[in-house]
């Protein structure tokens, strides 16, 4: 039985040879051999996943993303449990080592169903960006966070003006309204029109201030559409930045994507409101 010592030094001389090649913005080239050092951990970390789905095929692969001399582990579960119904779309997960003196353990830094992923150049100290799916990955300690740059264009948002901020608070409840009545600067609104394919609008609404926005969650939003001359409320979320209109349509609208403190969130129309579409997030690194 090869020790874990072992395995992690088999991985650095490994990782040392593919850096220099098919880390450069190229698809990642899996090895179905159960028997390779990499294989083995991941073995070792996933033991209830991997049993739980008899027949499974793992897919492994090592680079060293950020230039330290040991390899991340790229790991593939294909298994009718882990993908998609064509087989096509399936778990995938990157490992890096974290030391702690002269042992440490391994820590999941991404894990997302996909369909193909490929790496950017190789960077000192800072693992290199994952391309997954069309979505941009960029590592920020401890995991890698996707950005919704690539999707569309952040709505411009005006502030809007006092003398029209009752109009608009009614949108966020009773309370934004009687709050609005006061007077309170504690709560400010932002506003930005989108127009739709059938010739109406959507208006986006943001609750900025104190006392609307949070860590967790960011800024309440609420996008009002126009039809056939009336207004009605089609989707209640929140942002912690910008609201962005996708390039992606549905039945005439467009997708609008919402920032998360760990991502984003993808809105797609679906007939009489806005539902959500995707969630695509960090995943959490365990201490």
């Amino acid at each position: 039985m090869i020790s874990f010592n072992r395995m992690i030094a088999a991985i650095g001389m490994f990782s040392g040879v593919v850096a220099a090649g098919s880390a450069h913005a190229a698809p990642v080239v899996f090895d179905d051999n159960p028997e390779t050092a990499q294989a083995r951990i991941v073995r070792s970390l996933f033991p209830g996943y991997i049993s739980e789905r008899p027949g499974m095929v793992l897919e492994s692969s090592v680079l060293d993303l950020d230039l330290d001399d040991t390899g991340e582990i790229i790991a593939r579960f294909v298994h009718s449990g882990s993908c998609s119904r064509d087989m096509k779309t399936c778990r995938t997960v990157v490992l890096k080592h974290f030391y702690r003196g002269t042992t440490g353990n391994w820590k999941i830094i991404f894990d997302r169903a996909t369909s193909a992923i490929e790496f950017g150049a190789p960077q000192r100290r800072l693992p290199a960006p994952i391309t997954a799916d069309g979505i941009t990955w960029t590592y920020t300690y401890p995991n890698y966070k996707p950005t919704s740059s690539d999707l569309g264009m952040p709505i411009n948002l005006e502030r809007v003006p006092p003398q029209s901020v009752r109009g608009i608070a009614g949108a966020f409840g009773e309370g934004a309204l009687k709050l609005a009545e006061t007077g309170s600067d504690r709560v400010s609104y932002e506003y930005g029109a989108v127009k739709t394919e059938d010739g109406n609008r959507l208006l986006i609404i943001k609750q900025t201030g104190d006392m609307a926005c949070g860590d967790l969650i960011g800024c309440p939003v609420r996008v009002i559409r126009e039809a056939n001359g009336k207004w009605a409320t089609v989707l209640e979320a929140a942002t912690v930045s910008d609201v962005l209109q996708a390039t992606a349509m549905r039945k005439g609208l467009p997708d609008l994507v919402t920032n998360t403190p760990n991502g984003f969130v993808v809105f797609g129309w679906a007939g009489e409101q806005y539902g959500i579409v995707d969630r695509v997030e960090a995943v959490e690194v365990r201490k």
